[in-house]
């Protein structure tokens, strides 16, 4: 997934048994430490999910060493990105992330979500979705029964070399919200499962026995119980 490697005051270069993976040209990410001459270098890789599989050698050279020219090299944007399973106020996100982080330092991912008739791109919160390393997140907290759509991109610290969006091409509907998890918008007023109404200060809870029983309690009662404990026995109060 990641490793730490003390260095001097070098940039690194990457073999993984025994292919070359100097940074500009290949699926990993150097950040090197906030001390004045960086001598803690992370490195993420990015190009295999979920770790390195492989045996890793770290080499330092100096800058004008290394084998591909690394000053200004974006890094490629995601290949591809998708949503789907939903639940009424969460989705899936799948992605596959470009072939090279190019020069990127630190580099994370960077996902918004739309909501359709919003027309406003929302950040995902930091910590959800924003690992190199991941290759899928659940995003929560959307509202019910509305079309999504998302994008991702990599960032760096540089964000002259941050990569291109990359967009769903097909959106994803959250489910809709169950009707009686909400109420029926009137202070005493039952709403029954055919659309009638009735008033529960007059009619109590049985007032919808006729109208194939309650959809949604009023908002003097909100709540809807598990048990079938009144409306003589018959309905959810």
């Amino acid at each position: 997934r990641s490793a730490v490697h003390r260095a001097g005051s070098m940039k690194t270069s990457l073999e993984a048994s025994g292919v070359s993976a100097a940074r500009g040209d290949s699926g990993f990410s150097v950040c090197y430490g906030a001390s004045p001459l960086r001598r803690l270098v992370s490195i993420a890789r990015t190009d295999i999910p979920g770790g390195w599989s492989l045996e890793l050698w770290v080499h330092c050279v100096a800058s004008s060493e290394m084998p591909v020219p690394e000053l200004g090299v974006r890094a490629t944007a995601p290949l591809a990105i998708a949503i789907h399973s939903p639940t009424v106020t969460s989705l899936m996100v799948t992605f596959t992330l470009g072939p090279s982080s190019g020069a990127c330092e630190c580099a994370e991912l960077d996902m918004e979500i739309l909501a359709q008739g919003v027309n406003i791109w929302k950040p995902i919160p930091a910590g959800v979705c924003d690992d190199v390393v991941l290759r899928e997140c659940t995003v929560s907290n959307l509202p019910p029964d509305t079309w999504h759509y998302s994008r991702l991109r990599i960032k760096c610290l540089d964000s002259s070399l941050w990569s291109p969006w990359t967009e769903t091409a097909i959106p994803a509907l959250t489910n809709p919200q169950c009707p009686f998890l909400s109420d029926s918008g009137m202070l005493n007023d039952f709403a029954c499962t055919d659309g009638h109404h009735c008033d529960a200060t007059v009619d109590n809870s049985t007032c919808c026995n006729d109208h194939s029983g309650i959809l949604q309690c009023p908002q003097s009662v909100p709540v809807m119980c598990k048990s079938e404990d009144c409306a003589n026995g018959k309905d959810h109060c």
